[in-house]
């Protein structure tokens, strides 16, 4: 018996040494390849963008998500290609081609109706909304109010200029799983890269990768009845987790990474004031057309809203408010005039 016991764990020390080799041995692999940003980029390479992005959770609704319309709402971006995966897809390094939803503005007499969303992991930075911008649906209603449509179409990610790729892309088992089997995959991975269209391929000019790994605490299972991480099963594999992501990540994942990397690093400029002048600006006088000026109004009520909310505006728009203040024409409009009267009182 005492043989016959040394054996079974002597077996389980060597099982457990190899699965935990085997699974350190994963988690390096999938960070071996990262790659810092590489020098010469600006936000230039953004005018014509794809976005993989893998949900982190519940999948992404269809739609213009929330960086797909600040991009295009504050003129960022000519072109935005979508292709939102659901949690648990593997995406290649780098990513096979597929189709997406392609979004751009383009002048239309009548534009389609499309879902603008707040989804997605990649929002405006920190502290923007009260530096300088409108919402993502106030730039875009402004936009379709001057004859700027925004419009879609079925587009491949090969068809953009530069791909952004988020999210888990290498599942990793649940708690429960890890518990109950020695086999669960016990490795996850999360990535931020970046690529530019090179011929017919991709070439990687930053690749940042945040693993997980779970290797077992001790080389001997222990019972499983009553383990709080294997309910229902005989025999439990205790784990501890090993996780190691990228400084600028901090805590929030790739999203945050995102973020710092458009904005701080590649310069991107998505402040809406002058944008917004500009089309407002096309609505004055305003249109004699019964469908267009109620279009048009309904953008100037959200505007001298916002402004009552928020002080200041950017100077432009605040320029815009005093010239609406000498428009006859509104005067007619008893809830605009209210507006107007609340925006100007704000100021000191």
């Amino acid at each position: 018996m005492l043989l016959i016991a040394g054996l079974v764990i002597g077996v389980s020390f060597g099982a457990h040494t190899a699965q935990n080799a085997r699974i350190t041995g994963e988690a390096a692999r999938l960070a071996q390849d990262d790659l810092p940003l590489q020098p010469g980029l600006d936000a230039r390479a953004l005018r014509d963008l794809a976005i993989l992005e893998v949900a982190p959770g519940r999948p992404q609704p269809p739609g213009c998500n929330a960086i797909c319309a600040l991009l295009l709402g504050s003129g960022a971006a000519d072109r935005v290609i979508l292709a939102p995966q659901p949690y648990g897809t593997e995406v290649a390094d780098p990513p096979k081609d597929q189709t997406g939803t392609a979004y751009w503005l383009e002048p239309r007499d009548t534009c389609p109706e499309l879902t603008i969303t707040n989804e997605g992991e990649i929002a405006r930075p920190w502290g923007a909304d009260n530096l300088d911008g409108a919402s993502n649906a106030l730039m875009l209603q402004a936009a379709a109010a001057s004859g700027l449509c925004l419009v879609s179409a079925e587009a491949a990610l090969s068809q953009a200029a530069t791909l952004l790729v988020l999210g888990p892309v290498n599942p990793m088992a649940g708690p429960g799983r890890l518990d109950r089997s020695p086999w669960a995959d016990a490795v996850g991975a999360s990535r931020l890269a970046l690529y530019l269209r090179e011929g017919a391929g991709w070439r990687p000019v930053l690749r940042q990768t945040g693993v997980t790994a779970a290797p077992f605490l001790h080389p001997v299972p222990i019972p499983g009845f009553g383990y709080y991480g294997a309910p229902g099963s005989l025999l439990a594999f205790p784990r501890t987790l090993h996780s190691q992501t990228p400084p600028d990540w901090g805590d929030a994942g790739p999203g945050f990474g995102a973020r710092k990397l458009l904005w701080d690093d590649l310069g991107l400029d998505t402040r809406t004031g002058a944008v917004l002048a500009q089309r407002l600006e096309t609505l004055l006088p305003l249109p004699q057309e019964p469908a267009r000026r109620a279009k048009a109004l309904d953008v100037l009520e959200n505007v001298l809203g916002s402004a009552w909310l928020r002080d200041p505006e950017p100077p432009e728009i605040e320029a815009f408010i005093d010239r609406l203040a000498s428009q006859p024409q509104l005067a007619e409009d008893w809830d605009l005039q209210f507006d107007l009267k609340r925006a100007l009182a704000r100021r000191p």
